[in-house]
């Protein structure tokens, strides 16, 4: 009687898979996790500060990451990044004891900064250059971010849905959709009709950065694009340049017609007239933090201010600077005594130190390089430039609150993702085999 032995049976263990059905099923289950982990922000507990689902997940699954792709660490610009938010966090502590900050304030600070380090570090290595996993994400993102208004909508959703609301993940949909769509690919012009309804969708609902950014993203998508085989390449990037810019201006000088008009609505209108009356226009009437922030960086800049930094004095001084520049009064809450800075870069150099704002620079130092380097043909492109795009702006206009640990971060490997497929793409028919690869390597690792 011949035994039949099962393929696969170890002599003293249950049955296993193939080699090749066990590497699909690790990347199937890699991919679900990278969707479900953006999708469970609406999840959120208060554990000294506000704790969110996807925090977790990414918590749990950076020693597996870490384990597994130890030696991806090897890569430049992902060694510098996490070497630099170190020293940031370094300082944070050191900041934080000098300064004898308060338990809740420096507990809240210091893992503000750990996980905005672990989550790009356990996005990096799960995504592992691979756009499709890039983009697996964005989906999670947007249908989390969607969720979240349902289940757990912020303080700010009530009064501007759209601004606070709506107006991210949807434009995040749309440069999504124009990815990964053929139809698009196919047609740069329609392309980038539907991506400018995006900007003047945002524009007309209140969202004055997330319209700009999305202007400005697909100016520079269109112009890549169309210049990436012409005559003139040796002169599409100075031409590119030179259109965003152009664009930039145009889009201010519409902004102030449509909002002087009544165009844009009443709100509109008097959010225009307060910020344009002073003698800094637009700029410091919109972001007027900046005139405390850079006082309070000069005031100590190399330790910094201590997490959740206070002094009720730099509150009074920007009062102070917006009435003298003739902008009136602004009430930013009462008994705020929070020092200001509405940025991510002054705001980790006012809290703690000078290493906060070398890491943001170095970043964008990558965004610009990477924005550089581009050479119209990346699978990613819609999505990874408008991700440099918004990165560029936060940098500089925008305060780095909760979610941007899982978002701001997303946008940093957005960043890495087109810059490593700057270099790989050579045609348009080696881009869209890159875009479905399970990995950006062609799928040799998990």
């Amino acid at each position: 009687m011949t035994t039949y032995r099962a393929p696969y049976l170890d002599e003293t263990g249950p049955l296993t898979l193939p080699p090749t059905r066990r590497r699909k099923l690790s990347v199937k289950l890699v991919e679900v996790f990278i969707f479900v982990a953006p999708l469970l922000q609406f999840v959120q507990l208060r554990v000294v500060g506000l704790l969110f689902g996807t925090d977790i997940l990414l918590l749990l699954a950076f020693p597996l990451a870490l384990r597994n792709n130890l030696q991806k660490l090897k890569q430049r610009q992902v060694f510098m990044i996490v070497l630099f938010g170190l020293a940031w966090f370094v300082s944070q502590v050191l900041t934080d004891f000098i300064r004898d900050s308060p338990r809740g304030d420096y507990l809240r600070g210091w893992s503000k900064i750990a996980l905005t380090v672990t989550h790009f570090l356990t996005l990096w290595l799960l995504i592992n250059k691979s756009p499709r996993r890039f983009l697996i994400y964005g989906f999670g993102l947007v249908s989390g971010q969607l969720l979240t208004l349902v289940i757990n909508p912020s303080p700010y959703f009530k009064g501007s849905p759209w601004k606070f609301g709506y107006g991210w993940p949807l434009t995040l949909l749309v440069f999504l959709l124009c990815t990964t769509l053929p139809f698009f690919r196919k047609h740069t012009s329609l392309m980038t009709l539907f991506m400018l309804g995006a900007a003047m969708t945002n524009l007309f609902m209140g969202a004055r950065s997330l319209a700009l950014t999305s202007l400005l993203a697909s100016v520079y998508i269109f112009s890549r694009r169309s210049t990436q085989n012409s005559r003139v390449r040796k002169f599409s990037l100075a031409l590119t340049v030179v259109t965003v810019m152009l664009s930039a201006l145009l889009f201010v000088s519409l902004y102030e017609h449509l909002a002087e008009n009544g165009i844009l609505g009443e709100k509109a209108k008097d959010t225009f007239e307060t910020q344009q009356q002073g003698e800094g226009g637009l700029l410091l009437g919109g972001r007027g933090e900046i005139m405390v922030s850079s006082m309070a960086i000069a005031d100590s800049p190399i330790i910094g201010h201590g997490s959740w930094a206070r002094d009720p004095k730099y509150m009074f001084i920007l009062e102070e600077r917006r009435r003298q520049l003739g902008y009136g009064r602004h009430f930013y809450g009462k008994g705020n005594d929070l020092i200001p800075s509405h940025s991510y870069i002054f705001g980790a150099w006012v809290e703690a130190g000078v290493m906060g704002a070398v890491f943001w620079f170095y970043i964008l130092c990558i965004v610009v390089q990477t924005l550089l380097k581009v050479n119209g043909r990346e699978p990613i492109l819609p999505i990874s430039i408008f991700m440099a795009s918004a990165l560029f702006w936060n940098i500089f206009f925008s305060p780095y609150g909760a979610t941007e640990r899982f978002t701001a971060t997303y946008l940093i490997c957005g960043v890495l993702v087109l810059r490593h497929l700057s270099r790989s793409t050579s045609s348009p028919q080696s881009a869209f085999a890159l875009q479905w690869a399970p990995n950006g390597n062609g799928g040799q690792n998990s």
